[in-house]
């Protein structure tokens, strides 16, 4: 967490606001990070929310390097991390709670499909729904068509048969939907994703016959049917777009 403290006070943090740029004051440079624990292989902190996801991710690959290059005897290390993003109103204790129950939500994903690599899930919180990370997401995560999130996600490269969970794959997705939607067009699709199949049937053709695309995701031809098996990447895209920075795509 140092390290990566360090490089950013090399670092202008630009959104495309401008609210994450990094201040002098008194001579020094304010970040936007507080450590809250770090002891052991538990390491909590709180940041601006714009960063928390890249901050996490930034971390995790800091600390697979740490191991690559056997600082640890030639052992190697994996991470888990949970983000959660919510207003500075909300009770500290129950975003802890909730941050825990995403890191092991990454866990779970992790041993269900055997495979020792580093991930992340994450929540935005935007208030008036309680519960754990499965019990939020059947209440308010669902679709008629299926479920709206394909999280938690992998940062290491995926085999072929995991690419779906791939969130470089899906760093891809959101620069390509930024580029080729219009705000609104990303808002109407929010919305389309929560109808049944006819409104998204008639999205992606209303889509077409303008000269636009969704973009490609592995694991089907999502661009064409915004579903596949149902599952759709699309609501993950809009919802880290809006909480991932740009400068990181």
């Amino acid at each position: 967490l140092h390290r990566l403290i360090r490089r950013q006070r090399q670092m202008c943090i630009r959104d495309r606001s401008n609210i994450l740029d990094l201040k002098n004051k008194n001579n020094k440079v304010v970040l936007p990070l507080r450590p809250i624990i770090i002891g052991g292989d538990d390491i909590t902190f709180v940041s601006a929310g714009k960063l928390g996801i890249w901050l996490a991710e930034e971390f995790i690959k800091n600390y697979k390097k740490l191991t690559e290059n056997n600082e640890f005897n030639n052992r190697l290390f994996s991470c888990c991390a949970g983000v959660l993003i919510t207003k500075t109103h909300m009770p500290f204790y129950w975003a802890y709670q909730l941050s825990e129950d995403l890191c092991r939500s990454a866990k779970k994903r992790r041993r269900e499909i055997n495979d020792d690599g580093n991930w992340l899930d994450f929540h935005i919180a935007y208030g008036g729904f309680s519960g754990s990370t499965e019990e939020i997401r059947k209440k308010c995560y669902r679709a008629p068509n299926g479920t709206l999130t394909l999280r938690p996600f992998k940062l290491d490269d995926c085999s072929r048969s995991l690419e779906k969970y791939s969130f470089k794959e899906m760093k891809k997705g959101i620069k390509e939907i930024n580029e080729s939607l219009s705000k609104s067009k990303i808002l109407e699709l929010r919305e389309v994703l929560s109808l049944a199949s006819p409104a998204a049937d008639i999205f992606v053709k209303n889509l077409e016959i303008r000269g636009h695309q969704l973009p490609s995701y592995p694991g089907g031809d999502f661009h064409k049917k915004l579903w596949v098996n149902d599952e759709t990447p699309y609501f993950d895209m809009i919802e880290l777009s809006e909480f991932y920075p740009d400068f990181a795509l």
